[in-house]
């Protein structure tokens, strides 16, 4: 007996396994009784699809195989290989040494038998044959495995093994260094302190044997997960991948339209990196934040009690300059006890003015005595003026310390800002003093600091300054910010890029290992090393031609159901518009459906020593043709082989 195992692709529910209408066969939903044992997931679509299940033992394909191919030695058995079908590297892999297993029952029980796969159902099938070559296992029955639209996706193992290494693992390779790394921080610190000398012989070795038996928890861990690592990567061995060339890669038979669909997109994404990301695209959002900088700074600041300190401290020394003025300031401040003394002396003044009443004499008096006291008071401070020739200073200097040196009249703490800086109320009043006070003393002459026009003035300048001041450092920050975003922006835009584009091909190639890189799909498994031709173009043609009939077809039912699909709600209308594919109208998914292509797969087979063809399929005189396709497909190889060789005197049989 001789059988054909047949291995469908990702996703291919969603390209229909209704059962054929007037079947007599093995229903398909065997198949998912046998899919249930093994594992897999029921892969049955919807039977209002009514699509044809390529890979099962009643499709049309295998009705079509059976009338052209015959075991050689018995009956001819169709074997689908029924698997999840998830866009999953992973998958791929366990479902490929679940084949292996299959494969090895067929050769215990000395079968022959031929692997077809579509889509990355030839991957799985990869995986299995790979699989067999690490395991060191020929598999001697196997006479062809055809792969249909298959994209193979190559990797790249991580380039360091602690990147290759699962979370938990990561751990335990830190912590198995540890040892070895605080007894190496143990010896600088001592060779600086002179306490070790490598002159030493006795401590040079002592030293050595530390070294080596500190060392040894790490070696031993980094070659246990060497071994685990290289067993779990054997497809990354070169004498795997040699194993797999000299017993697999002459029985291979790739069967690719220029046109498909699903391996040209997957190849394109190699060399697709066009910009998603604009290289000036956080600028506004940067911009937006620096106008918001300036209010942010002033609650840091005031909020940050170090810094208030220091910015009092400053003040007290730098701009004050306290302790040059405090002798003059503690002199003043007796000098003017005279000219406080005439100030409560007017206060009191004012009250007898406002108390004479209607009567004039008191009145009088009461005038005389005020104008005196003013005379007085102005000469006196007239003297004050004259005697300290740094009194605006001075003056400053007892403001600055009464306000946030002092509490009570009593020098606060260490002599700095009361509270040390965790008084907020206190730390707004000095930052606002420095904004106030300080501008308008560094604009207003001395002469108008007294008296209403210089009180006047010295709340009209900051008002009318610091808003400038702050609007043109705003502007500069922004200025600044915007400099800065575009700089980090066209950083960010490169790294985003990349990252979304290896995110894109990681999804799309079904890449969900930890331990490996996806770079690029090919229409070759990554252990060989050259693709073969695509389809000859006459059958080409065929493909293209099929689909597109079918993608017309399935645009007038369309067309016609609009008016039906609009008023679904959301759910209905993805399932309407999904009910009118026939899954033909891509070449990718078509393949089975052409009958040129399902008789060239059948030529394929009789060209092996496990079938022959039937007496039909020996006699059509079509058989040229097809003898011609697949010698172009076999051209990839550099040199003729066994089969090749084979194939040409069967052919010319055919012609005959």
């Amino acid at each position: 007996m001789a059988t054909l195992i047949t291995v469908h692709g990702t996703f291919a529910h969603m390209g229909g396994t209704a059962p054929r209408r007037g079947s007599s066969k093995t229903n398909p939903s065997s198949n998912a009784n046998e899919a249930t044992k093994t594992g897999a997931t029921n892969t049955s679509a919807p039977a209002s699809q009514n699509v044809d299940q390529w890979w099962a033992e009643d499709s049309a394909f295998a009705e079509a195989i059976r009338k052209d191919v015959q075991a050689a030695d018995g009956d001819l058995n169709i074997k689908p290989f029924v698997w999840s079908g998830d866009n999953s590297e992973t998958v791929r892999r366990r479902e490929g040494a679940r084949l292996f297993h299959e494969l090895r029952q067929l050769e215990k029980a000395g079968e022959t038998y031929c692997l077809i796969g579509h889509s990355h159902g030839g991957s799985v099938i990869s995986h299995a044959l790979l699989y067999a070559a690490a395991n060191k296992t020929d598999l001697p029955g196997l006479q062809k495995w055809l792969t249909v639209g298959t994209p193979f996706i190559h990797l790249r193992k991580e380039r360091f093994l602690f990147l290759r290494l699962p979370l938990v693992w990561k751990a335990m390779f830190v912590a198995s260094m540890m040892l070895f790394l605080m007894l190496l921080f143990f010896l600088v610190g001592q060779l600086i302190d002179g306490g070790v000398t490598l002159s030493n012989n006795r401590q040079a070795i002592a030293l050595g044997i530390a070294v080596l038996l500190t060392a040894l928890p790490f070696a031993v861990f980094y070659v246990v997960s060497l071994v685990i690592d290289m067993r779990q990567l054997y497809g990354y061995r070169k004498s795997t991948i040699k194993r797999a060339q000299d017993w697999f890669a002459t029985k291979w038979v790739a069967l690719t339209h220029e046109d498909d669909e699903a391996v040209n997109g997957l190849s394109s994404l190699r060399t697709a990196t066009p910009s998603i990301f604009h290289s000036t695209f956080a600028v506004p959002a940067f911009t937006v934040f620096s106008a918001f900088i300036l209010p942010l700074i002033y609650l840091y600041v005031v909020m940050s009690p170090s810094i208030m300190v220091a910015i009092a401290n400053s003040l007290r020394d730098n701009v004050y300059a306290m302790e040059a003025f405090e002798e003059q300031r503690t002199k003043l401040t007796a000098d003017e006890q005279e000219l406080r003394s005439l100030r409560r002396s007017i206060r009191r003044a004012r009250e007898e003015l406002e108390d004479s009443g209607d009567d004039i004499v008191k009145r009088l008096e009461a005038e005389t005595r005020l104008k005196t006291l003013r005379k007085l008071r102005s000469a006196e401070r007239e003297k004050i003026v004259a005697k300290y020739d740094d009194l605006p200073q001075i003056k400053r200097v007892e403001r600055f310390k009464r306000r946030f040196l002092e509490e009570n009249g009593k020098p606060c703490a260490n002599n700095t800002l009361c509270g040390a800086g965790e008084d907020i109320i206190l730390n707004s009043r000095l930052l606002f003093h420095l904004v106030t006070d300080e501008v308008a003393s560094l604009v207003i002459d001395d002469e108008y600091r007294r008296g209403i026009v210089g009180h006047l003035i010295r709340f009209v300048v900051p008002v009318l300054l610091v808003p400038v001041f702050f609007g043109l450092l705003a502007v500069a920050i922004v200025f600044l910010m915007q400099a800065i975003a575009t700089g980090i922006s066209s950083v960010l835009s490169k790294v985003l890029d990349k990252l979304t584009w290896f995110e894109v091909k990681r999804s799309a190639m079904g890449n969900d290992t930890e331990t490996e890189v996806v770079v690029q799909a090919e229409r070759y498994p990554p252990w060989m090393e050259a693709p073969k031709p695509f389809l000859p173009a006459p059958l080409s043609e065929k493909l293209t031609n099929h689909s597109n009939e079918m993608s017309a077809r399935s645009l007038a039912k369309f067309r016609n159901a609009i008016s039906e699909i609009m008023v679904a709600d959301e759910d209905e209308q993805a399932a309407n518009i999904l009910s009118f594919l026939t899954w033909q109208e891509l070449i990718h998914t078509a393949y089975f459906e052409v009958t040129e292509f399902r008789k060239l797969i059948a030529h394929t087979l009789v060209q092996t020593d496990a079938f022959q063809p039937t007496i039909a399929f020996a006699n059509d005189p079509g058989r040229y043709e097809l003898a011609t396709w697949l010698s172009v497909v076999n051209t990839a190889a550099s040199t003729p082989t066994p089969d090749d060789t084979k194939e040409q005197p069967r052919a010319a049989a055919a012609v005959a």
